[in-house]
């Protein structure tokens, strides 16, 4: 028999989609159970065993064998490489096994989704209507700042934290370490391994001039992110994080379109973007590192004025809603 949970979670996390989508489903699952407790909350999809250890230092969710649900969310990335596309397949199994289907965009311009679909999006540049059952704009960045531990203030001078997510190589970090070899700046650097991607770590460290230290499966990321004084990391869900704490954030695009989105928020003045790393130079990538360094304090400014860092928050609350308005009262 399948099992029928209040909400479901279509997402996944793999070497080759990264750790992301999922992480965010697991933060608005810890949202939705907080604000309705005994609520039953699954996922269902494409996880690595190492993936799923980590989820569930984040939330432990039900995995189920269909996505069944009376409210369906749909967090993936189809093509690691066009934002833009979705499996209308897998979008309409979902529709198909819950009563209301929630879709969170990954690209700035409006998804081509069937017209009863809720749609979420947060990122700058495309054109967008925002109608009844769309929500848009950059108070639905995902993140959530209620749950970080800011109220300390303190960081390590010249400490970097870099966080390159998914990357399946070693020669974006190697071009990295090339880089902060040659910033004054940087006394000491701190690596953030993803859960999906491990790199090898003795050849980082014989490359490297300045101390390293490898993180993996950390209690906080939000901590980490507080203990530096800037982020240098590939476009997504954690360098908004880090704009929204504060941080001077460098970023960085290992796709096309991570360098196209990082440089729309470079635009608007968020953060600094480095460019694309198929392409850029140590030497350019050092400059951006120095630049980011020298205007930390007019990015805060900046980014302070812009979002406010409770996307997730109103992105739980809207998939509440949806039940709601299926007549479950919570």
């Amino acid at each position: 028999m399948t099992q029928k949970v209040d909400f479901v979670f279509y997402t996944h996390a793999s070497a080759v989609t990264g750790f992301g989508h999922a992480a965010r489903c697991a933060q608005l699952a810890k949202i939705i159970l907080r604000r309705m407790p005994g609520c039953k909350i699954g996922f269902f999809g494409e996880f690595d065993d190492k993936a799923r250890i980590i989820l569930s230092n984040i939330f432990d969710p039900i995995y189920l064998e269909q996505p069944t649900g009376r409210i369906g969310v749909y967090d993936r990335m189809d093509s690691h490489e066009d934002p833009h596309f979705y499996c209308e397949k897998k979008l309409k199994c979902l529709i198909e096994h819950c009563e209301r289907v929630i879709y969170l965009a990954n690209s700035p311009d409006f998804p081509r989704v069937p017209a009863n679909v809720t749609v979420i999006g947060y990122k700058i540049g495309g054109q967008v209507t925002v109608e009844k059952n769309v929500f848009w704009g950059s108070k639905f960045v995902p993140v959530n700042i209620r749950s970080s531990s800011n109220s300390d203030d303190f960081f390590y001078a010249g400490k970097v934290l870099v966080a390159l997510g998914g990357a399946q190589d070693m020669s974006h970090t190697e071009l990295v370490i090339k880089a902060l070899n040659s910033v004054d700046h940087v006394q000491n650097i701190d690596i953030l391994i993803s859960p999906v991607n491990d790199i090898d770590r003795r050849k980082i460290l014989s490359i490297s001039h300045k101390p390293i230290n490898f993180m993996f499966n950390v209690p906080s990321i939000s901590r980490i992110i507080l203990a530096a004084e800037v982020i240098l990391a590939s476009y997504g869900h954690l360098g908004y994080e880090a704009m929204c704490l504060g941080k001077a954030v460098c970023l960085v695009g290992q796709k096309q379109f991570q360098y196209e989105y990082a440089k729309r928020l470079a635009q608007n003045g968020y953060c600094i973007s480095a460019g694309w790393l198929n392409t850029i130079k140590p030497s350019q990538l050092a400059q951006a590192i120095e630049a980011t360094f020298e205007q930390k304090t007019s990015l805060a400014i900046n980014v302070k004025k812009a979002f406010d860092g409770f996307g997730l928050e109103r992105t739980a609350e809207v998939i509440i809603d949806c039940l709601e308005e299926q007549g479950v009262k919570t």
